[in-house]
């Protein structure tokens, strides 16, 4: 049986599809029709009552979808293609992973804003295996340019591995430099934020 997060998902993901489909027809730079314009303004935007916190923060990016007439076609379009990417990550992610340790991580990440850390001040312990695999979780992401899915599919099974492995070695990772890793990794994977995500990626780099 599905759940609340992805029944929503899977009506977001068709009305992304339907817009993107709609807005595409139009010639770049040209302006929006009147069918257009109402489309994007009456997408709807309220969220069901259960969702789980990160698929709500998704939700809470919709808002911006009424304001999108007032930018420029190619923006509107690169928003909505980034949204439905946003969609297929987390739909993939929830096929996969049980939701009672998606909202372990969560919390994890509420508790632990790894934006604030600093990773310099953590213990450099390494465990190579946990390396490998967030170092090829990195290489997959190539970029990270998100905005087409296809670019990121891999990721899912990706973090499916890196997750179960820092659950049953959860007490000798903590408080580490490859904790934060997984904090960055697990923060992009669930809420789409991937700044710390690059830097990370560079890092790893040298």
């Amino acid at each position: 049986m599905k759940t609340t997060d992805q029944v929503y998902l899977e009506k977001l993901l068709k009305s992304l599809q339907s817009l993107l489909k709609q807005l595409n027809k139009g010639k770049p730079g040209s302006a929006y029709s009147e069918a257009e314009i109402r489309a994007l303004s009456h997408v709807n935007l309220e969220a069901p009552k259960g969702l789980s916190s990160f698929v709500r923060t998704l939700n809470n990016q919709l808002q911006l979808i009424h304001t999108l007439p007032q930018t420029k076609r190619t923006s509107a379009i690169y928003f909505l293609q980034q949204l439905l990417s946003s969609v297929q990550r987390l739909s993939a992610v929830l096929k996969i992973i049980e939701i009672q340790k998606l909202n372990r991580v969560q919390k994890e990440l509420t508790a632990n804003n790894v934006m604030d850390m600093d990773r310099k001040k953590l213990a450099p312990m390494r465990d190579n295996v946990f390396e490998d695999m967030i170092v090829q979780f990195l290489k997959a992401g190539d970029k990270f340019n998100d905005h087409i899915y296809m670019n990121i599919a891999m990721l899912p099974g990706l973090y499916l591995l890196i997750l179960e492995y820092y659950l049953k070695h959860k007490k000798n990772i903590s408080g580490t430099r490859q904790w934060y890793d997984f904090l960055v990794i697990s923060n992009y994977m669930l809420n789409g934020i991937k700044l710390e995500l690059l830097l990370l990626e560079r890092l790893k780099k040298r």
